[in-house]
């Protein structure tokens, strides 16, 4: 995945169609979620902001924050329309050039 700043609040996509090829199944409605396996509890942790399902075999995921010079692992899952589930995991890299974000001052 590319990086991101801790201040930048990015989309990122996670592509499923290889996996519903032939299926005839779409990823249901809200039926995106995302996770960030890394949090550790803190206010600058990378942040979910929301995760929903783009052109029936795409999730899209937003996310904020995240500490400074740390690569950090988000499960992003999906439920299909015909109940299909599946879980991909992505790294994303935060820069080491900007400050760190604190999301609980904004």
């Amino acid at each position: 995945m590319p990086p991101k700043s801790s201040a930048a609040l990015l989309d990122y996509s996670v592509d499923f169609t290889g996996w519903l090829t032939d299926t005839g199944d779409m990823i249901e409605s809200g039926g995106v979620s995302a996770t960030v396996r890394t949090a550790a509890g803190f206010s600058y942790d990378l942040a979910v902001i929301w995760a929903e399902p783009f052109s029936g075999t795409q999730a899209v995921v937003m996310l904020a924050s995240g500490p400074a010079g740390t690569f950090q692992i988000v499960n992003v899952q999906v439920i299909t329309q015909q109940g299909r589930t599946c879980t991909q995991e992505i790294i994303v890299p935060i820069i080491q050039e900007t400050e760190i974000v604190d999301l609980s001052t904004h």
